[in-house]
């Protein structure tokens, strides 16, 4: 059958069984544009049957079906074809096919323990399994994300990546040092280390990751501060707090201390940088859980920003939130947020996730805040 009228076919709904098996043939075509058609194809009718005929594309005889196979179930595949997957790795000979395999087996669940068993084995070897330890991170940091960017740090964050097994923390260095990954990407990386490193690990911070305090400040600070300048600036940011969960405080307080000195020394000079100062201090407080200073710098904002000319504004009434919900003082976090919708703030589903609000979420006031309009 001609490919083009093959695909006309397909594309109408037409899928039998035979018509997927000969697309998926197609994957063995030295052609470009004969395997990008096929590909294409299947790509955009998923079905049970296209699934089915991929994963016994995974027993080919040809090594281009078997790879090209993997590649399209870890696309449009569910977590059931995991196991599929999983099985015709132990078995591939090719190293290429093997590869292409672990990335499918990241991309389709969560299969981590059986992947660190089979290397503990000798059944895939160590770079297999690191390929798909990568893979798996980035898809398990990228839903710790909200809307693109990092949702803030809590404990427990990333427990659920514990079960990567050994060689995890390698891992966080090499996706946070890695230029051309997503930055809230990145960051989340170099803050998880914080969870899963030890005393050695914050050598290593600073040496991949932080800045000279004043360098940092500047960058921070600065409205004409290049994009990549600024993005260094806020990895060594991460840097310190995944330093300070590590149980080094010294280098996580250094440039907020600094921020302090300076601003305290020469307002006039600083006072143009005032509000990003300010807000800087007050959430690198918070982070480090220092509620007492967090709180000193917020307010501190809101008494010079409280005419609604402060970019941050909604941000720090929020934070205020936060900090009175981890004291217990449900009715002034309740006040606090409604401070911060009035500034703008509008993420009212993550009021429902943030962790620093678990002692207010029972509370009446808190429901009936979420009900106001």
């Amino acid at each position: 059958m001609k490919l083009h009228l093959l695909l006309l076919g397909f594309l109408a709904g037409g899928q039998d069984r035979e018509e997927v098996e000969t697309l998926v043939a197609r994957l063995a075509s030295a052609r470009f544009e004969v395997v990008s058609e096929a590909r294409a194809a299947l790509m955009d009718a998923p079905s049970e049957s296209v699934r089915a005929a991929l994963v016994q594309g995974l027993d080919s005889a040809s090594p281009l079906v078997r790879e090209r196979s993997a590649d399209l179930l870890g696309t449009i595949g569910d977590p059931s074809d995991f196991q599929s997957v999983f099985a015709r790795l132990i078995l591939e000979p090719q190293s290429e096919v093997q590869v292409r395999l672990a990335r499918a087996a990241a991309r389709l669940g969560d299969g981590a323990e059986r992947f660190v068993e089979a290397q503990s084995t000798g059944r895939i070897s160590e770079a297999v399994f690191r390929i798909f330890q990568r893979e798996r991170l980035l898809r398990l940091l990228q839903g710790l994300l909200r809307d693109g960017s990092i949702p803030g740090f809590y404990d427990g964050q990333f427990e659920g990546l514990r079960s990567l097994g050994p060689g995890l923390v390698d891992q966080l260095f090499w996706i946070g040092s890695h230029p051309t990954l997503n930055l809230s990407l990145r960051g989340m990386a170099v803050a998880a280390i914080g969870s899963f490193g030890d005393s050695s690990d914050v050598i290593r911070l600073d040496e991949a990751f932080m800045l000279e305090p004043s360098d940092e400040i500047e960058l921070l600070t600065e409205s004409s501060t290049e994009r990549g300048d600024r993005a260094r600036a806020q990895l060594s940011q991460y840097a310190r707090w995944a330093a300070w969960r590590l149980g080094e405080t010294s280098l996580s307080l250094e440039p907020i201390r600094e921020l302090e000195r300076r601003f305290e020394q020469e307002p006039s000079k600083y006072l143009t940088r005032a509000a990003e100062y300010l807000f800087q201090i007050g959430y690198g407080y918070l982070r480090l859980r220092l509620l007492d200073d967090a709180r000193k710098a917020f307010r501190r904002y809101v008494q010079l920003y409280d005419s609604g000319m402060g970019v941050h504004l909604s941000s720090v009434h929020y934070n205020l939130a936060c900090i009175a919900s981890l004291r217990g003082e449900v009715a002034l976090a309740i006040d606090e947020l409604r401070l911060a919708r009035k500034n703008g703030f509008t993420d009212m589903g993550w009021l429902l996730e943030d962790r620093d609000l678990e002692n207010i979420r029972n509370d009446a006031r808190f429901r009936a805040f979420l009900e106001e309009r």
